[in-house]
């Protein structure tokens, strides 16, 4: 699977909303309402851009907290994703290219945001810390905080799926970003840094839950499903862990 299969795969519409699905259904702690708990504070008259934002999720949670003087704008590389996020009077969505910075400078305009959010998705950027750079010079109001959350340390299913078919290493440069690249960036520079974690467990139901929810997912892309599903089966784990991250800077 090269690096555009992946991406590709990772943001459809369809895969990511039932992924969606299963992540709120088997997890033990809801990881939605573990994000907007630790957000730095924002005001009601904030203007936030969503970076990443998919089919909505956060983009819908900051919209509920804004009034009419403040302002979201959702970027995403789908537009298949973004169609399906209802329009509101106080939301602006575009697709583009986060590896085209001309691009999404020309998009965004002079706009400057109170928050920059990232949730799953900076690292799909072949070139994240430039990006980040770019968008905290031109588009980060002064006082504005950048907050980036991804996969981190401990992923129990992906690992499975390691020990028996071999490495994707597209995945593995995704599960390792926040620790091997974000963190010493921002740890080098930036004098304050707030950090999150969240330890989670997926439980669910039946190997069969696990296969569909692998069938939404990058991690099992390059496996045969018959085999996948005699190694489950033989396996008999239902339950994994993953770590989550927020950085805040």
């Amino acid at each position: 699977m090269n690096s555009q299969d992946y991406v590709d795969l990772t943001t459809s519409s369809g895969k990511l909303s039932e992924r969606l699905v299963a992540n709120a259904k088997s997890q033990s702690i809801n990881f939605s309402e573990w994000l907007y708990a630790k957000m730095p504070d924002f005001l009601e008259s904030s203007r936030i851009l969503d970076l990443g934002c998919g089919t909505g999720l956060q983009t819908n949670f900051f919209l509920s907290q804004i009034n009419n003087v403040g302002g979201v704008v959702a970027v995403d590389a789908s537009q298949e994703s973004l169609n399906s996020i209802p329009d509101d009077k106080k939301l602006t969505k575009f697709a583009a290219d986060f590896n085209n910075f001309q691009e999404m400078g020309a998009l965004l305009g002079r706009k400057k945001f109170d928050i920059i959010n990232s949730t799953y998705a900076i690292y799909y950027c072949e070139r994240p810390i430039e990006f980040i750079e770019f968008m905290r010079e031109y588009f980060l109001a002064p006082e504005g905080k950048f907050v980036i959350t991804g996969p981190t340390w401990v992923h129990e299913l992906y690992s499975l799926i390691v020990g028996e078919f071999g490495e994707n290493t597209e995945i593995t440069k995704t599960i390792n970003f926040m620790e091997s690249t974000l963190l010493p960036y921002v740890r080098s520079n930036y004098q304050t840094c707030d950090l999150h974690i969240l330890n989670n467990t997926s439980v669910f139901g039946s190997i069969g839950e696990v296969s569909q929810f692998l069938g939404n997912t990058s991690y099992a892309a390059r496996i045969d499903s018959l085999e996948l599903i005699k190694f489950l089966k033989s396996n008999k784990v239902l339950e994994f862990r993953k770590t989550s991250l927020m950085a805040i800077f």
